[in-house]
């Protein structure tokens, strides 16, 4: 199954939830091509770190630094500079800016940004002041670092990155 998967030049990841850990056996499944291992008495929020960090791998080509116009995000740090000054991002800042530069060939929806983000920690939102005040200071941000690109806001579509 493995290798038919990567016979078909996949993008996805391949995570094995197994209760078999000899060591053989995890050193096979890596051989074959997954992505990760986890021992079937996993706890939810490393199975969440380790499926985020998959996605990040994936989505940024496992680099330890992207660039994009004059941004430079280190990952290892989860620092962010605009010609190499950084620029001083709160934590759902910086989250909300990885995702949009994640998906940046598209727009984002913001029920889908929001999601992404906050989860299901939200509930039922009636309203999204929140993501439109992180949106001002991320944007305010980028405009007095002096960043080659914007966020643009889509009404009624969602967000996308422009160089």
């Amino acid at each position: 199954m493995i290798e038919r998967l990567n016979d078909e030049d996949r993008k996805e990841g391949i995570i094995i939830i197994s209760k078999n850990n000899l060591p053989e056996f995890i050193v096979h499944c890596f051989d074959l091509g997954i992505d990760d291992f986890i021992e079937s008495s996993f706890q939810i929020p490393v199975l969440y770190a380790r499926l985020k960090a998959l996605i990040r791998r994936k989505q940024f080509n496992a680099k330890r630094k992207f660039h994009f116009a004059n941004l430079v995000v280190d990952f290892q740090l989860k620092t962010m500079r605009v010609s190499n000054r950084a620029i001083n991002f709160t934590q759902m800042e910086y989250k909300i800016l990885m995702y949009l530069l994640a998906n940046r060939n598209s727009t984002v929806d913001r029920n889908r940004l929001v999601q992404s983000i906050w989860g299901d920690s939200l509930g039922n939102i009636s309203s999204y002041e929140f993501l439109f005040t992180h949106m001002k200071n991320i944007r305010n941000k980028l405009k007095l670092a002096k960043a080659k690109f914007v966020i643009n806001n889509n009404y009624g579509v969602g967000y996308q990155i422009f160089k």
